[in-house]
């Protein structure tokens, strides 16, 4: 099946299923390497012990080795025929690699035939030659696949010397302020490392293209140009990103998709101009892109919360009031006025009175937990009118998802807990139209996965179906 294939190993376009014969060399390559050092393991067994007792244990594994080496071969051509490897390191990869089967095969040869006119010295002579090369073959093949600094890519630079690269790069200081940040070398090229240089390196250019440096990048691969200055969508590189994961154009292909905020970054990048030196401060930069851009880089997010702003004390009136109507109420510092406010016996219903408090007092409420208690059905509109709020503990209540969508207007909300409440797939639209939520506890709701995930694909919005949020945990986020 494999030598009309082969015969046709020069044409300029291989058929797709060469191509597809080509990728189980990777699974069957694995096969002669067991095999032939195992028999090579009871030959040397045999002279050590019962000789006649071994042979017909290294005859067998002899052969399926020698068979599986064969194969291998062909499907290794089958494989390189697609192109994108490094032409030394496959060159010398091919040859080792036939080696190891020639040498296979005739000592199999003279293992099950007897051969007069052989000395005896040739049997062993092509034992020994076929363990030789059998690792050298292995490790080029490696290198193909994974690229030559991969065995020695983490080891410390005098080991690094002695195999003939260069020391490591001295990693890039963390960024500390977002607009001295580099675009490319801070922002693209880790994204590029990370999803990337492992098909696009030095030894291994699939499609021609290297993508570890920004003269790679601008050479673009064996089609031509993969990046149009200025028009992301009409850069291919973007273009491949974006594809469905089972089209034979994506890229990286066979690894999972870049994330949302990763294909943002790119697009942005491109659609800039593809600036290599410049930094974030010299080009234009949106409010989305720039919270993603924080996320990206590990810098926590300017705290734009009502408990940056500084507000005068409550007036005891209206502490003394939520307080009559069975709120505990405290004061989160003492050198501002903002207010924790919660009930403080839980299990009961939420009254008209309670309701009018909270109104009172929503110059003041930030924190605010009704857990465990019945609500009103007018509950939502009262929240809503708490502009100040950035946590809200509604979990174990009857909150349903008409409540939530009246929370929108909540400019402030950051956290909000609805574990063991009724709420539905049909919250998470108001959830992720929330600017400012970044974490919603939803264990033990009608929340499905399956709704999550597609809100986790379009936001940063941290959506906990599985852990309910200890007290250590809530209060250390007060």
């Amino acid at each position: 099946m494999l030598l009309p294939l082969l015969l046709q190993a020069s044409a300029a376009s291989p058929p797709d299923f060469a191509l597809f014969l080509g990728r189980f060399h990777p699974l069957v390559v694995h096969l002669p390497i067991g095999f032939l050092l195992l028999a090579g393991l009871l030959e040397w067994q045999a002279r050590r012990r019962d000789r006649a007792a071994w042979q017909p244990a290294i005859r067998l594994t002899l052969g399926l080795g020698a068979v599986s080496a064969v194969a291998a071969v062909g499907l290794g051509y089958l494989l390189a025929w697609g192109g994108g490897y490094d032409a030394t390191t496959l060159f010398w990869h091919r040859w080792s690699g036939l080696g190891v089967a020639l040498f296979s095969v005739g000592a199999y040869v003279l293992k099950t035939r007897t051969l007069r006119a052989v000395p005896s010295f040739v049997y062993p002579g092509l034992l020994v030659g076929m363990l030789v090369l059998l690792p050298v073959a292995g490790h080029l093949g490696g290198n193909l696949t994974h690229g030559s600094a991969y065995l020695v890519q983490y080891a410390p630079n005098p080991v690094r010397r002695l195999a003939g690269l260069p020391p490591k790069k001295v990693a890039r200081p963390p960024v500390t302020d977002l607009d001295s940040a580099e675009v490319f070398a801070d922002l693209v090229q880790p994204i590029f490392e990370a999803r990337c240089v492992s098909c696009h390196n030095e030894t291994k250019r699939k499609g021609g293209l290297l993508m570890t440096s920004a003269e790679g990048l601008l050479a673009g691969g064996d089609g031509g140009a993969v990046l149009v200055a200025g028009d992301a969508q009409a850069s291919d590189l973007f273009r491949r990103v974006e594809l469905p994961p089972t089209h034979d154009d994506f890229m990286p292909e066979g690894k999972s998709p870049l994330d949302d905020p990763q294909r943002k970054i790119l697009a942005w990048w491109i659609n800039e101009g593809m600036p290599f030196t410049a930094k974030v401060a010299e080009v234009s930069v949106s409010d989305e892109l720039r919270e993603i851009l924080r996320n990206a880089t590990g810098l926590q997010p300017i705290d734009d919360s009502p408990l940056a702003q500084e507000v005068p004390s409550a007036p005891e009136e209206v502490v003394s009031q939520l307080r009559a109507q069975g709120f505990r109420v405290q004061v989160i510092t003492q050198t501002n006025g903002w207010l924790d406010v919660g009930l403080a016996a839980p299990g009961q219903a939420l009254t008209a009175p309670q309701l009018d408090a909270l109104l009172q007092a929503q110059a003041h409420i930030t924190w605010l937990d009704l857990s465990g208690s019945t609500l009103p059905p007018a509950v939502g509109t009262v929240l809503a009118q708490l502009p100040h709020l950035t946590r809200l503990r509604l979990e174990r209540t009857s909150v349903t998802d008409e409540a939530i969508a009246q929370l929108q207007p909540l400019a402030h909300l950051q956290y909000l807990n609805l574990y063991g409440t009724n709420v539905t797939d049909a919250c998470l639209k108001t959830l992720q139209a929330m600017p400012a939520l970044r974490r919603v506890f939803l264990w033990r709701t009608a929340v499905t996965p399956e709704g999550a995930a597609q809100v986790r694909e379009h936001t940063d919005l941290q959506l906990n179906l599985g852990q309910v949020p200890s007290e250590t945990a809530l209060s250390s986020t007060r």
